[in-house]
């Protein structure tokens, strides 16, 4: 529920309000690494609103977002489909 209003306050661009939900999320239940994934992302978004050229958070952003298809293939199995022109 707590990762859903996250989601939601992201969505709404209430970064700062996000976070803040990230900390309660990780103060009552410190075993949830979603809590400081999504932590992580906040401060990466907050980090290029403020300077877009701020090229290491955008390095960021694409290594998490790796991160988070290849979890998507490991549970499902599936092996990775490229479509690049080497």
């Amino acid at each position: 529920m707590f990762i859903a209003q996250i989601y939601a306050l992201t969505d709404a661009k209430k970064y700062e309000e996000a976070i803040e939900q990230c900390e309660k999320v990780i103060a009552k239940q410190p075993q949830f690494l979603h809590a400081y994934y999504r932590k992580t992302i906040q401060c990466v978004v907050n980090a290029l609103q403020f300077n877009p050229k701020f090229c290491i958070a955008y390095f960021q952003k694409g290594y998490m977002r790796l991160q988070e298809l290849e979890k998507q293939l490991y549970n499902k199995k599936q092996p990775l489909k490229c479509n690049y022109l080497l």
